[in-house]
């Protein structure tokens, strides 16, 4: 966790992402293994339905902005499940990912996500009081879907990604 902070404010080169590279013990953790060190809800046939490899990265953008890259075998499987996820996947995953927005969702707890396209790609986002996006995920293709705080973080994902 102290990784992940550091990160987060630390200098990095404009436009560059990062592999986090969790670790302990000397081994990488896997993705139940990260979900139960930071007592993540992550709903159980979600985590089924995703392989249990994923990267926790950093991009430096504006500010820089944390990320989180899933794969799966089941893209229906896991589309529905994140989808499922919705109502809490916020206060959940906001302060995972280095936001201050859970706060103001705890009096919100109204707001949804909505449908939105960013450079051609599918995307569920969720914006704050003032319209701006706190969170927001798509799929890059039929096995690897993306969550960040960001379109900027997202749209240097999908570049690279694409190239």
């Amino acid at each position: 966790v102290r990784k992940i902070t550091t990160e987060l404010n630390s200098p990095l080169s404009a436009n560059s992402i990062e592999n986090l590279n969790l670790k302990t013990g000397g081994r990488t953790l896997t993705l139940k293994s990260w979900k139960e060190l930071v007592n993540l809800g992550l709903p159980d046939d979600l985590l089924r339905a995703l392989k249990n490899n994923f990267m926790l990265g950093v991009h430096a953008g504006a500010v820089n902005s944390l990320f989180l890259i899933f794969k799966t075998d089941f893209y229906s499987k896991a589309f529905a499940e994140i989808f499922a996820w919705e109502p809490t996947m916020p206060t959940e995953l906001l302060t995972v990912l280095g936001g201050t927005d859970a706060i103001e969702l705890g009096t919100e707890g109204n707001r949804k996500f909505q449908d939105r396209t960013i450079s051609n790609m599918d995307t569920r986002v969720l914006t704050n009081s003032s319209g701006q996006i706190i969170l927001l995920y798509g799929f890059l293709d039929r096995q690897t879907v993306v969550i960040t705080r960001t379109v900027e973080a997202l749209k240097e994902i999908l570049t690279r990604f694409n190239n």
